[in-house]
């Protein structure tokens, strides 16, 4: 058998929540990277390589990183939200407004966002923000698109595992505030364990 950690993690979320099923489950990966998927049908598992969504506006930075890097044009939103880029959109922004600080990853980010007041911690916060605002809209349309399918109930169990999200500065609390505003508040339900994959995995054996 072969899976990745976005499949793994649907299977590991099937009954994770009672009244919540396969039909009205999405499961998600924010962490290092950035993807998502759900079950179609009870025995087939979509895997949306969201990362590779690029239907919006891109930020000087995104397209910056995006030149540099091996596959130009590929994996834009990923490249926007993903954790392992989030220190070099604040390295970007920090060189343009003359600050002389580089952070090596996105846990540094994090760390940098709640360090205050300083130009570097509203950086780091305003990209978190930007980030976080990009997944609650993504895990949004998720939620519409199910029920354009007519799959599942008025609420939507999210899976989520990641780094980024269970433990960056503020992150999680920016998606729940931004599906509020968008008027998804009690519709959709985001759990997480960080055996869900492991539990998949297991339950393909």
């Amino acid at each position: 058998m072969v899976c990745n950690d976005t499949t793994a993690l649907g299977i590991g979320a099937i009954n994770l929540k009672p009244n919540f099923n396969w039909e009205n489950t999405v499961t998600g990966v924010v962490g290092t990277g950035f993807n998502f998927g759900f079950f179609e049908k009870e025995n087939l598992f979509i895997n949306l390589e969201s990362g590779n969504f690029n239907k919006f506006s891109h930020t000087a930075s995104a397209k910056f990183i995006d030149s540099e890097s091996n596959e130009p044009g590929y994996q834009m939103l990923e490249k926007e939200v993903g954790g392992v880029y989030l220190n070099r959109h604040f390295n970007y922004y920090a060189k343009e407004m003359g600050l002389s600080t580089i952070l090596k990853d996105g846990a540094e980010v994090s760390q940098t966002a709640k360090s205050g007041d300083n130009k570097e911690a509203v950086l780091a916060r305003d990209l978190i923000t930007r980030s976080a605002s990009l997944v609650a809209s993504h895990i949004a349309g998720l939620y519409d698109l199910k029920k354009e399918m007519g799959m599942g109930s008025d609420q939507m169990l999210c899976a989520l595992e990641g780094s980024l999200y269970w433990r960056g500065y503020g992150f999680k609390e920016v998606v729940n505030l931004v599906l509020s505003e968008l008027g998804y508040e009690n519709k959709i339900i985001i759990e997480g364990s960080d055996d869900l994959s492991l539990i998949g995995a297991a339950n393909l054996v």
